[in-house]
């Protein structure tokens, strides 16, 4: 709600047509390099039910999988709680192919475990490499900021040294936990830092080149995102913009961070968004659990 109301009175002090200037100054070319990146993202978090189900020692093809991860997170991404709405939405196409509701559960805490292999290491980056006092306002006090970033990476070795151990069972809170192995833990870093970079990429791209150092947009994203994430708001929207406007304010003009903005939710969330509800609607008509389509025609023409 506040950042909602930040937001509306930041648009109040905006001039509409400074925004669709901005826009329309962005060169055709810059568009076709954001949608590709856009595109290559969108490939990479594919790259995640693809190794989750090399964990889980689950056989289905890429074809499957990338309609489900495509959906999945082209829905999740825009209603938040991915662990619920993603979640959903892979059992409802995994289940077809042997999956069971618990490997489906499993499949998404590895995959939430790779996202936040990706984002502790860009975090601790960004802390330890490009303190905010020159760029952009001190929201941590720049004394603690290499502490931050070394918890964060020590979080990030101590993944990985306990993967590398022998044993891969072990018992927390009253539950039995599996392991990757070594080398599909050091897979999931690597993917996820890729991700996570090319996420940030993309917002970047669209900025107006050379406003803000890529370090200082990398911390000013970081601090967004955690703030995003602990507000559990539905795919940030709202405190991701309003925090970003906060912590690079001074450095964009208010009406080109906003079209900037404006034109990431359009391409990264709203546009695979309507493409991944459009693919859900071809299945549903498609798929019926336990009735084929063609069955189900044949059904209503020898009712007719």
């Amino acid at each position: 709600m506040a950042a909602g109301l930040f937001l509306f009175k930041r648009f109040r002090t905006i001039d509409i047509e400074e925004v669709a200037r901005y826009l329309r100054s962005i060169e055709r070319m810059r568009l076709v390099i954001i949608a590709l990146w856009t595109i290559i993202s969108y490939l990479i978090l594919t790259g995640y039910d693809g190794l989750a189900l090399r964990f889980l020692k689950k056989r289905v093809s890429y074809p499957r999988v990338f309609l489900t991860a495509f959906i999945g997170y082209s829905i999740s991404k825009n209603l938040g709680i991915s662990w619920l709405t993603g979640g959903s939405m892979r059992y409802r196409f995994y289940s077809r192919w042997g999956m069971t509701l618990k490997d489906v559960s499993k499949l998404v805490v590895f995959n939430t475990t790779t996202f936040l292999c990706g984002f502790f290491f860009w975090g601790g980056f960004s802390f330890f490499f490009f303190p905010l006092k020159e760029d952009l306002p001190a929201v941590v006090p720049n004394a603690i900021r290499p502490l931050i970033g070394f918890m964060l990476w020590g979080v990030l070795l101590l993944y990985f040294l306990v993967c590398s151990r022998s044993r891969k069972i072990f018992t927390f809170w009253g539950r039995t936990w599996h392991l990757p192995s070594l080398s599909i833990a050091l897979s999931q870093g690597l993917l996820g830092e890729f991700d996570v970079f090319v996420t940030l990429w993309i917002l970047y791209l669209i900025l107006p080149p050379g406003a803000v150092s890529l370090g200082a947009f990398l911390s000013a994203y970081f601090m967004a995102e955690v703030v995003s994430i602990l507000t559990h708001a539905p795919g940030g929207i709202g405190v991701f913009e309003s925090t970003l406007l906060m912590l690079l304010e001074g450095r964009l003009a208010g009406a080109v961070l906003l079209s900037s903005l404006l034109l990431y939710r359009v391409v990264y969330f709203l546009i695979p968004m309507v493409i991944g509800i459009a693919l859900l609607a071809v299945d549903e008509v498609r798929y019926r659990p336990g009735k084929p389509c063609d069955a189900v025609l044949h059904h209503k023409t020898g009712n007719g």
